[in-house]
């Protein structure tokens, strides 16, 4: 895995995957299933928040906020979100302070390049 360092000079979104993925299922499809992941990045933005205080729960938010940015092929965020899980699963919690707040960051980067 990349050292979150690494992780600043991928790209945020992968534009090819995205444009790929809008003729195979129709402009009407890509903008909801778009509209869907703005949804869930909002409601996992807030899990976040509420569970950076228990490794557990935090590392399952992770999991699932990595696995939602890797089907819009999410670079940046796909990665940010491995680390934190790694972290959690490592029991590293020194380092998830910082981690989350670069999540945090990188979640509304990507909501702010789809909404543009």
């Amino acid at each position: 895995m990349k050292n979150s360092e690494e992780d600043y000079l991928e790209p945020l979104i992968n534009s090819e995957h995205l444009e790929m993925l809008s003729n195979a299922i129709g402009q009407d499809k890509f903008e909801l299933l778009v509209d869907t992941f703005i949804e869930e990045l909002e409601f996992l933005e807030v899990e976040i928040t509420a569970k950076k205080h228990n490794l557990r729960k935090l590392e399952r938010v992770a999991h699932q906020l990595k696995g939602a940015s890797a089907n819009l092929d999410c670079v940046r965020l796909k990665l940010r979100a491995a680390l934190v899980e790694r972290l959690c699963k490592e029991q590293v919690g020194h380092e998830l302070e910082k981690q989350i707040s670069d999540l945090l960051t990188c979640i509304s980067e990507t909501r702010d390049a789809f909404c543009q």
